[in-house]
């Protein structure tokens, strides 16, 4: 890739993440505003997981076919077209009927963006260098994410509270984001080998991922650790926003903490990682941060100690993001360059199938006690560490 379309791809990294960050501190408002139940929230979610599960695989086998810019811009598609249906929910047109398009669409983006961006880099990277380039294009991302929630906050809070001018923000950047794209889908990255010579060789390709040892074992403990993740991922703002009290400038500013964590920790963890040539300690490192993180949630009943909460997410995504998509990509690699985005793919839909019942079941221990669901993500969290520890091989 010539150096003006790494650039070009550089800078639409940032402006995706710009674009999607920015409805962080106010997205917990705006499903408040919805007056519904957490576990309706929920099933939301898991309904909007198996949508995704059956749609990731097909599009990691087609990811070398039509290209990997392509496939990446299509991502930034759904960002756009999700963030409109939001500003309708904002709106009060047929509500929840927007409201959960809206959240298909921005869940469904988030899995073909991240497949398609490791897969470029991926190709792009040498093995040795794989966990710093993962890192180092993960920082720039968290970059623009660390400054997005501050934009979106002051949009919210300087037009009266009005989710609209947010999300419209959001939409128009995601829309420079696809213009600016377009020279790298005109030469577009695809496959090199046999394996991208058709969908059904493609989708064939799957079971060789599936049949490799170390790729199968690992793929097993990744889905338990998705699962103990997904029990509060939807839920930990709104806990924040509804039962602690912070405010979307609050929010942003934990948003802050976390991903200026990240701008340095990814780049590092993944130039130490490839150092050291060993994922997994990194992996468990990464766990072992979780279990403090859940531990504050636990406890904490202000807002100060979350601000050390969100402190111990940015390590847990620098231990954890670059480094176990690096390990994943090494492991496909070893069968075949090409079957890289199918590796990320199979991970994004067993993952992805373990996520798919978190979301309802965290919204029922949430509406019996948020602090039993944080408990029961700590329990979960702890277990996955050991498994990461005795049973992922290099």
């Amino acid at each position: 890739m010539r150096k003006n379309n790494l650039l070009i791809f550089i800078i639409t990294v940032f402006l995706m993440n710009l674009a999607s960050s920015m409805t962080i501190p106010v997205y917990p408002y705006l499903v408040l505003s919805l007056g519904i139940e957490m576990k309706v929230y929920g099933i939301i979610g898991t309904l909007t997981s198996l949508v995704n599960i059956a749609l990731r695989l097909p599009f990691s086998t087609l990811i070398p076919v039509i290209g990997y810019f392509k496939s990446f811009a299509l991502g930034i598609s759904l960002l756009a077209l999700s963030r409109i249906f939001f500003i309708l929910t904002a709106m009060g047109v047929y509500t929840m009927l927007m409201f959960t398009i809206g959240y298909f669409l921005s869940s469904t983006r988030f899995s073909l963006v991240m497949t398609s961006r490791s897969s470029i880099m991926a190709r792009l990277s040498p093995k040795t260098r794989r966990g710093l380039a993962l890192g180092s294009i993960a920082s720039i991302g968290t970059i623009a994410s660390s400054i997005g929630p501050f934009i979106g906050s002051f949009i919210y809070e300087s037009t009266g509270k009005s989710f609209i001018p947010v999300f419209l923000a959001s939409a128009l950047i995601s829309l420079i984001v696809l213009v600016l794209l377009t020279p790298l889908m005109l030469n577009d990255l695809k496959g090199e080998g046999k394996e991208v010579e058709d969908f059904t060789t493609s989708f064939k390709s799957i079971l060789k991922v599936l049949r490799y040892e170390k790729l199968r074992i690992s793929l097993i403990v990744f889905m338990i650790d998705a699962f103990s993740w997904s029990l509060t991922f939807m839920y930990a703002s709104i806990y924040l926003a509804q039962v602690i009290g912070a405010t979307s400038m609050d929010l942003a500013t934990l948003s802050f903490l976390s991903s200026i964590v990240g701008v340095f920790g990814f780049t590092l963890a993944g130039y130490a990682s490839d150092k050291f040539k060993n994922r997994k300690i990194f992996l468990f490192i990464s766990e072992l941060f979780g279990i403090v993180y859940f531990l504050i949630y636990i406890l904490a009943r202000d807002l100060e100690p979350f601000y050390i909460a969100s402190i111990m997410m940015g390590f847990v995504m620098s231990f954890w993001g670059p480094i176990s998509t690096a390990y994943i990509t090494e492991r496909g690699e070893e069968i075949s360059k090409d079957l890289i985005p199918i590796a990320l793919g199979v991970r994004g839909f067993l993952t992805g199938l373990a996520r798919a019942p978190g979301g309802m079941i965290g919204g029922f221990l949430y509406d019996i006690s948020p602090i039993l669901l944080f408990e029961t993500a700590l329990t979960l969290i702890t277990f996955s560490s050991l498994l990461i520890l005795f049973f992922v091989k290099e």
